[in-house]
Parts: C-alpha cells; sequence; structure tokens
C-alpha cells in the first residue's frame, strides 16, 4: 500500500495544486500510521493538508487532520487529538465526501468515549450515524463503528433501555 500511495503522489505533478494530488497525499499519510517511525506520516499528513487547501479540497484537509489527531493520541497529547478531530469534521461536513466526515465523527466519538465525555460520545455517534442512514452508509466502515460507540455511550451511562435499542 505504501509503495502504490507513494507512486500514486509521484505521478501527480505538485503545481498546480490538485485534489487528486492532495487525496494521495491524503492516502500516503494514511499508509505510513503502520509505520515505526511517526515522523514520515506526519510530515505527508501536513503536506497532504497544505495540498488541499491549496486545491479547495476541505474533505482531504479533513483526512489530514485526522491522521494528525491519531499522531497526536499515540503521543499521548488527548487534548490536542481532541481538537485535530473536530476541525476534521469542521472541514468535512464543508466538504463533498462522506467518508471523510463519518471517518472524522468516529474517531471524535470514540475519544470522547474513551476518555469519559458520554454526552458527547453519544451526540457525535449519533448525529454520525443518522448522516450514515440518509446515504445508505449504515452498516460500511463508520458508519457501523459509529452505531457501536453509540451503543457504548449509552450503555456506559447506564441508559440500558436506549442501548438495547441501538
Amino acid at each position: 500500500a505504501q509503495s502504490a500511495a507513494r507512486a500514486a503522489v509521484a505521478a501527480l505533478p505538485a503545481d498546480p495544486p490538485s485534489e487528486e494530488r492532495a487525496a494521495a497525499l491524503a492516502t500516503q499519510a494514511r499508509t505510513l500510521l503502520a509505520d515505526e517511525d511517526p515522523g514520515a506520516a506526519r510530515a505527508v499528513a501536513e503536506q497532504a493538508r497544505e495540498a488541499g487547501r491549496a486545491a479547495d479540497a476541505p474533505w482531504v484537509v479533513a483526512d489530514a487532520l485526522v491522521t494528525l489527531g491519531t499522531l497526536a493520541e499515540r503521543d499521548g497529547r488527548i487534548r490536542t487529538a481532541t481538537a485535530s478531530y473536530a476541525r476534521a469534521l469542521a472541514q468535512a461536513q464543508h466538504g463533498s465526501m462522506l467518508a471523510s466526515e463519518l471517518r472524522a465523527e468516529f474517531h471524535l466519538a470514540r475519544i470522547h468515549l474513551e476518555r469519559g465525555n458520554l454526552s458527547d460520545a453519544s451526540r457525535t455517534a449519533h448525529h454520525g450515524i443518522q448522516r450514515a442512514e440518509r446515504a445508505g452508509l449504515a452498516m460500511a466502515p463508520y458508519g457501523y463503528d459509529l452505531q457501536y460507540v453509540h451503543y457504548l455511550a449509552h450503555f456506559a451511562e447506564g441508559t440500558w433501555d436506549h442501548a438495547q435499542e441501538i
């Protein structure tokens, strides 16, 4: 995956800025999350964010921000990660790529759940589920994951009847 992502980036010119190259950079950054060295993923995600801005592709900016949030979370910088996921969600909602929006929404809901912010987790997951259902993606990646986070948030807060409905 990493070599395919590198090849895609290499095949696309940096100038003029394009959504395609920005997306290829965001994809490459995601593949680099599996590496031992987070520095490469961070550098490429920053490039993707800038390329997404230059190409006026907010969904790419959102993808890059989720990747940067993941890296911050791995470093133990939870506030930075949460803020990055929230910015990613705001960016994705201005874009035209629902997959990026659901990815951002999932990570934001998940980090709220893991930090014990159950009402924020539930609200974020519920909104994401509604978006996924309207698009017919409730059982697709992130749609299904958001349902699970929504269930866990209600279960953890003790609203078991609602959790059972979910």
